[in-house]
């Protein structure tokens, strides 16, 4: 397929929109459990209306053993994807959450603070 000029300047303009970033505090994440959970929201709410009406992640105590590792999350059949758990240095509190945006303001990194660390280049 041969890309017309205005679509050549349209991937142009969007891959200049990529490469101008910069980071910005985006909010705060209370933890009570000393530990975070990165997934799509859709495998860990019990929505009936949801892409596969049921929670996909299993019960998340089978999952966090008292250890500083960082846990690969299964799927409740068994196959990996489901997401990412790790524990807090401290304990419970709050987590400073910072985004790498690019210009069109997509995010293009997250970066987690425990102890107030700004990411690198901010």
């Amino acid at each position: 397929m041969k890309l017309t000029k205005e679509m050549e300047a349209l991937i142009e303009a969007d891959n200049m929109a990529a490469r101008q970033t910069r980071w910005e505090l985006v909010g705060i994440c209370e933890m009570d459990t000393a530990r975070l959970l990165l997934s799509d929201p859709c495998y860990c709410l019990d929505d009936p209306s949801g892409p596969r009406g049921e929670q996909e992640i299993a019960d998340y105590r089978v999952f966090t053993p008292d250890t500083s590792e960082v846990l690969a999350i299964p799927f409740r059949r068994g196959h990996m994807g489901a997401g990412i758990m790790f524990h807090s240095p401290h304990g419970d509190g709050a987590v400073e959450v910072w985004a790498k945006l690019d210009a069109k303001n997509r995010v293009r990194s997250v970066f987690f603070s425990f102890d107030g660390e700004k990411p690198e280049g901010e």
